[in-house]
Parts: C-alpha cells; structure tokens; sequence
C-alpha cells in the first residue's frame, strides 16, 4: 500500500485547485461554523447546504428552507438563525434541511467540493475523526483545511490541524508532506494544556464584546463532546454512516 500522507493548508488561498482530487480533505473553521454543523448534525438536522452567498440562502428562504448565517460575526438578518451552535439545539430542526452560509467555513468546504471525501471537523468530534481516519486502510492524502479568517491564518484553526495530526501520527505512521503540518502539530503540543487561555487573546475572541458569542468561543473548544463526524457530497453535508 502507498505510504498515507498528510498536509495542512493554513487558509484556502494556499490551496491550489489541482491539488483537490482524489484526496481527503477534513475543513475546520473552529469558531463557528463546523463546530455548529457539528452540532447540528449531533442534534438531528437531517442535511445542510453550504452557501456561497447571502444571495443564494435568501432564494432558499423564498422556498421555504430553513437558512442559517453570518457575516462578520453577525447574523444575517433576514435568516433564521445564526452562525451560533446553541441555535441548533432547537429540537425544532430535527430532521429538517438548512441552507447556511458563513463569512469563512461555507467558502472553504465549497472550495474543495471536488475532493474524494470532505469531512467536517473541530475539536467537538476530534477522536470520532481520528478513529474513523485510522480505522480505514485509506492509501489517499489526507489534507487538513483551515477556512482561516478572510483569506489569512487564524490560530484557532491551526491549533485544530496540530491536534489531528499529532492525534494521527500518534496511531499510525504518516508521512507529514509539508511544514505547516509540523509546526501546526508543534504549536498544538506546546499549547494542548492551556488552549482556552491562548485562545482567549486571538484576534477572533479579542473581537467579540457579546457574551452569548462568548459562550459559544469556549463552547466550541470542548472535546469530544459529539461523537459525529458530517460528510459532504452531493452539494449537501449529512451524517457519515459507513
């Protein structure tokens, strides 16, 4: 079997379009959008169609879907919900379909919607993630994508790819294919003890003045809480079953 591989793409402008296929991508935006498609699917919304515009989930809404989003940290106003995970906690989504469009994650997981398999991940289903990902005899690359913040380098979602790769690497043998992936799992291992108090003087928590955003900051931080690992194909994310 071919030697498995493993990349980091720090933001999705370092990710070159030829480099998609036949490839696995996990995408991480840890505050907030995969960690509330996370929760989403954790909680029983049935599928979620990542959006590329305000535009397009507005159509959604003429047809009666139920639309989710943010931009800049805001919801937008004429949707249903925000970007929030504890809005979709609501038992009223329960096998309901929501069109939802982000100011970063939805953007990154349409980027590589051509990839063999894109998996959705956070520090909410990190072990689901690396027991599914070591559990296959997969001889593929798998690449870890950052949706960053507007095109540049966060630290939140850095510190997610360390702790897939060191959790990987810990399992099995894999050859590391660049140096983002080493100094991502470097960071993680320096920080792994105190990642809220680090986390705390980003630039993205630094940002936030309303305590429910807070809340969901150090929400989406906690480990393992849901053992469910989204998959999205065929234009829409849903529960990976198989």
């Amino acid at each position: 079997m071919q030697e498995q591989t493993i990349n980091v793409f720090l933001s999705p402008l370092l990710l070159q379009v030829e480099d998609i296929e036949n490839k696995i991508f996990v995408v991480a935006d840890i505050f907030r959008a995969s960690s509330s498609i996370i929760t989403a699917i954790n909680y029983g919304v049935q599928k979620i169609i990542p959006l590329k515009t305000v535009e397009e989930g507005l159509t959604y809404a003429q047809r009666g879907y139920v639309t989710a989003g943010e931009r800049n940290g805001t919801k937008i106003p004429q949707f249903s919900i925000g970007n929030s995970p504890y809005s979709f906690m609501s038992a009223s989504l329960n096998g309901k379909t929501v069109a939802m469009t982000t100011t970063n994650g939805t953007g990154a997981l349409l980027k590589v919607s051509s990839a063999k398999q894109v998996l959705i991940g956070s520090f909410l289903n990190l072990s689901s993630l690396v027991s599914y990902l070591t559990s296959q005899q997969l001889s593929k690359e798998i690449c870890i994508l950052c949706a960053g913040s507007k095109g540049d380098f966060n630290l939140e979602d850095t510190l997610f790819a360390g702790a897939l790769v060191s959790k990987l690497t810990s399992k099995r043998e894999l050859q590391l294919q660049n140096d983002a992936a080493q100094a991502a799992a470097l960071l993680y291992q320096q920080e792994k003890h105190n990642l809220v108090e680090v986390l705390k003087h980003c630039s993205r928590f630094e940002k936030v003045e309303h305590e429910e955003r807070k809340k969901d900051l150090t929400y989406s931080l906690q480990e393992d809480i849901h053992p469910v690992i989204p998959v999205f194909r065929n234009g829409f994310i849903s529960l990976l079953k198989d």
